[in-house]
């Protein structure tokens, strides 16, 4: 998938500035020196989940995995979370930095590459006097982000300010253990329960910088991104508008759906004695249909492929149903991997969604 999609991004040229295009800041230059300091960990945004809206093995996992632990880092941080932010390249019109800090989540070895949580920040080289508006980005299954980190740089140069987050088992983030998407489901739902209080953590760091506005802070996953990051902004909503690429709900059928591209966990689900039903009982608390009614109304666009073959267009139907009021669907021509020859027409109708949702007026170079 990433071959096809670094091919999209060459054949774009000066529409998206990629990873190669970077070029070192200087120590002469006062935006390169390192910044260290602490942030405010706010409480989980939203009410906790309502018994009858939310499968009562999503809601103990909620509480148990997610809340509780949160609860105690908040105590625990109450002086603020330390992190750095170094300058990392100048993309010319576009700013970007590392930051780290601290999982607030749990964690078996504060060592572990996942205890911290590593992004890439990118901000406009040239900020308006007034805050802008900001977007979280998960990525997809890959190591390589230069689709996430392009997406960025592209909305960036839009007078966005962006995050890109890498999930715990991925990129700077990834221990000898392998990825979080493994046939280890208990794995994969404990390293969710992490991820939610780190992307919330992250969004705490962009509500506090003084360029963003934290009234418009809103998320966009690609395919991994899109899938989990419906479940944490379900399990933690606080975010003003979610773009959904190539995601769906239903893990177990996605999973066990036949086609070559999922072929490889089912068969290794199977060898660890795991059906579909039995896939589908672990993976409730996590999935994304359980907590797509959080999401927030009419603040939802999803942009899929007609003939994905990873997620079924049922999964993907079932989760647009799921997600409170009105949003559109954007069907593209094409597999999971094809349609990143549409990613212009995906950026732009993502731009004007979100645009239109947090009541931005259109770009200057419009």
């Amino acid at each position: 998938m990433i071959r096809t999609l670094t091919a999209v991004l060459v054949v774009a040229g000066g529409l998206v500035p990629t990873v190669a295009q970077e070029t070192p800041r200087t120590d002469g230059d006062v935006a390169a020196q390192t910044v260290r300091g602490t942030f405010e960990l706010t409480p989980l945004g939203g009410p906790t989940p309502r018994s009858g809206s939310t499968p009562a093995v999503a809601r103990r996992f909620f509480k148990q995995e997610v809340s509780v632990p949160y609860r105690k880092s908040l105590r625990e941080n109450a002086d603020g979370l330390p992190f750095t932010l170094e300058p990392a390249a100048d993309l010319g019109k576009v700013r970007t930095f590392d930051l780290r800090f601290p999982s607030p989540a749990p964690v078996v070895d504060p060592d572990h590459p996942s205890a911290t949580v590593a992004a890439r920040y990118l901000c406009p080289a040239d900020p308006s006097e007034e805050p802008q508006p900001a977007i979280v980005i998960l990525h997809h299954l890959q190591d390589d982000q230069t689709l996430e980190l392009a997406l960025g740089s592209w909305f960036a140069q839009r007078g966005f300010s962006c995050l890109v987050v890498w999930f715990p088992g991925y990129g700077p983030r990834r221990g000898d253990e392998g990825k979080m998407v493994s046939a280890d489901l208990v794995q994969l739902t404990n390293l969710l329960g992490q991820s939610v209080g780190d992307v919330h953590a992250c969004r705490d760091w962009l509500a506090q910088r003084p360029e963003v506005d934290a009234e418009r802070i809103s998320l966009l996953g690609v395919s991994l991104g899109a899938t989990l990051g419906t479940t944490i902004s379900g399990m933690d909503p606080g975010f003003a508008a979610c773009v959904l690429v190539l995601g769906g709900g239903d893990l177990a059928t996605v999973l066990f759906n036949g086609s070559s591209e999922t072929s490889g966990m089912e068969r290794l689900l199977r060898e660890r004695g795991l059906d579909r039903d039995a896939t589908s009982e672990i993976l409730t608390p996590i999935d994304p249909l359980s907590w797509a009614h959080r999401l927030p109304r009419d603040g939802v666009l999803m942009l899929n492929a007609k003939s994905d073959e990873i997620f079924p267009r049922h999964c993907t139907e079932r989760l647009r149903q799921a997600c409170p009021g009105e949003g559109p669907i954007h069907w593209y021509p094409g597999s999971h991997a094809g349609i990143a020859i549409f990613l212009p027409d995906i950026m732009n109708r993502a731009e004007t969604f979100l645009r239109e949702r947090l009541g931005l007026p259109g770009h200057a170079s419009e």
